[in-house]
């Protein structure tokens, strides 16, 4: 018998034993259902446990999906991890924008296109444009300097712009092909390069607008001129192209610097009124529509022009993206090695992602033949609003049925008004307003009805077509209406025709069909353009039909095109009565 010790750590043994074999036996069963254990996994994974958590996934999708589809409708739903086609416009908004600091001096100096550092082509160019404003501004001096009234017009204003960067940025390409590293960064040559032609490029392209549809109308039938073709379309054309082929970047809060320049130019105009001061033809005023004496109209152009520079700074800031995304293109399509990157872009910070699309393709997308068609697949768009969040709304109801009624109410006024023995029928102005009632009465009676029976209308729809091409057309036409009535016809007319039918037609009409784009829940479509570019072949061939079968018009027109100041024909007509009178007596 081992001893009472002994036998404890025997004892203490055969327990450890006995405890290391059932652990071995354990773990063997474990591994035999190992196998099988990891062969059912991945099954029970699939058609059980798997498959409820992606239906419960997807379920919450859809309904998420479904519920936004009232606010948004499908066709303009985006990937929620790509951008805005409008974020570098919004991108622009910020404090830094407005800053004339660039990183890179050398894109002042060089071409959007251009390979290498120099480029002889590159300095060739910059100095024929700087020779071709140079032979024109001084020709001009020469010519119609008419003692020192040459520098009192807006249009030589921009002229001597147009030299004066094209000649500066001339100047800087000759240093930079001499010396690539005279530059620095934020050096204020470049800073004044840099706003001088940007100021330029949009004072520019306001002149010839400006002078085309309202200043040339009213002159006298003689030729054009070469002075007259050079300082009002080849300015736009060359600043236009010089925008597309330099290298520096473009910023929409620029706009403050041709800002700066139109109202130096306005108070110009009113301290040249104050002063006594007369043009050529010994006028008051420099531009009739500048005539400080009808300060309305006076007021209403500067403003008008304010408008038309914001507009042309958008235009330009786009023309900057689009050629960024084409040398980018170029770069990347061609693979080659040669092209400097720093050539393909206004700065570092401006560079885009090679994967991301061009902030143009929305635009560019739009040109297909598909694209003509007036099918859509969803027909509740034209019935409901982007805004709403329920299939059915009282509040766009209303404001379809309000929007109708505005519309009924100033067509039917202006028929029993101005109806002239049927003389309304012949303007396009009625035309208009007649397509703003229509289209605005359309578009009450397809959402009352969508109101009472929201599966009435099915995708194809005949009468939803018919409403989605009379609204863009209606819309566009408004448009040129306004354009066209306030910059050439309205400064022709006498001072007391502006009363509410004028402004009725000729102005809320368009801040009508502006503000309903922007609510319904349609899509627009650029290649649409043909409808409104129907509707104005129609009535070109009305008035030309019209004209060959010897109509008229209300008799009041005469008096408004010719090129005088309306002011002058009513004091002389109140003259020539007056001594008819004391004649007769």
């Amino acid at each position: 018998m081992p001893s009472g010790r002994a036998w404890e750590i025997f004892q203490t043994r055969e327990r450890l034993t006995t405890i290391w074999r059932r652990a071995n036996t354990i773990r063997a069963n474990i591994a035999k259902l190992a196998g099988p254990l990891a062969q059912l996994i991945p099954w029970l994974r699939q058609f059980s446990l798997y498959r409820s958590s992606s239906q419960l996934l997807w379920a919450a999708l859809a309904a998420l999906v479904q519920r936004r589809r009232h606010r948004v409708h499908p066709a303009g739903m985006r990937d929620p991890s790509s951008k805005c086609c409008c974020h570098p416009l919004l991108d622009e908004f910020q404090r830094s924008k407005f800053s004339l600091h660039h990183d890179e001096p050398a894109d002042f100096c060089r071409s959007q296109w251009q390979k290498g550092e120099r480029s002889w082509i590159w300095l060739i160019y910059r100095w024929i444009f700087a020779l071709f404003f140079a032979g024109g501004v001084l020709g001009s001096l020469i010519q119609h300097f008419d003692e020192g009234s040459w520098f009192i017009y807006l249009t030589d204003w921009g002229f001597v712009l147009c030299f004066y960067a094209c000649t500066y940025g001339a100047v800087v390409a000759t240093i930079y092909f001499i010396r690539p590293s005279y530059f620095e960064s934020g050096s204020w040559a470049l800073k004044i390069y840099w706003a001088s032609h940007y100021t330029t490029t949009v004072l520019a392209l306001m002149i010839t607008l400006v002078f085309w549809v309202a200043l040339y109308p009213t002159m006298s039938d003689g030729p054009v001129g070469l002075y007259n073709l050079w300082a009002h379309a080849f300015n736009s054309i060359v600043m236009f192209l010089d925008c597309f082929v330099v290298a520096f970047p473009t910023h929409l809060m620029h706009f403050i610097y041709p800002l700066v320049v139109g109202l130096i130019y306005g108070l110009f105009s009113l301290i040249f009124f104050w002063s006594g001061g007369t043009d050529y033809w010994g006028n008051r005023f420099i531009y009739f529509i500048l005539d400080w004496e009808r300060p309305g109209l006076a007021i209403g152009s500067v403003c008008g022009c304010i408008v038309l520079a914001l507009v042309f700074c958008i235009l330009i800031f786009w023309v900057y993206r689009f050629r960024l995304w084409m040398c980018l293109g170029r770069a990347i399509d061609s693979f080659d090695s040669t092209i400097d990157p720093g050539s393909c872009s206004g700065s570092n910070a401006d560079m885009r992602d090679k994967s991301q699309e061009c902030c143009c393709h929305p635009l560019l997308d739009e040109f297909q033949r598909s694209k003509f068609s007036l099918h859509h697949d969803e027909p509740a768009d034209f019935c409901r609003s982007q805004w709403q969040r329920g299939t059915r709304s009282w509040i766009w109801l209303t404001y379809r049925l309000s929007l109708a009624a505005f519309f009924a109410g100033g067509f039917l006024g202006s028929v029993i008004e101005t109806f002239n023995e049927g003389k309304w029928f012949i303007y396009l102005t009625d035309w208009g307003f007649t397509m703003c009632f229509y289209t605005c009465t359309f578009g009450a009676v397809i959402s009352t009805i969508y109101f009472i029976r929201p599966n009435y209308f099915e995708p194809g729809c005949c009468s939803l077509k018919i409403y989605w091409a009379s609204h863009f057309a209606t819309t566009v036409l408004a448009l040129v209406i306004t354009l066209v009535y306030w910059s050439t016809i309205y400064p022709n007319l006498p001072d007391d025709t502006v009363d509410l039918y004028n402004v009725w037609e000729h102005a809320i009409n368009s801040v009508c069909m502006i503000f309903d784009m922007f609510m319904v829940a349609f899509p627009s479509r650029v290649m649409h353009f043909i409808y409104p570019l129907v509707v104005g072949l129609i009535y070109g061939l009305f008035s030309l039909i019209y004209y060959w079968s010897g109509g008229t018009d209300i008799g009041l027109w005469d008096l408004q095109i010719k090129n005088v100041d309306t002011r002058t024909l009513h004091e002389t007509a109140e003259n020539g009565v007056d001594s008819n009178s004391s004649d007769s007596l």
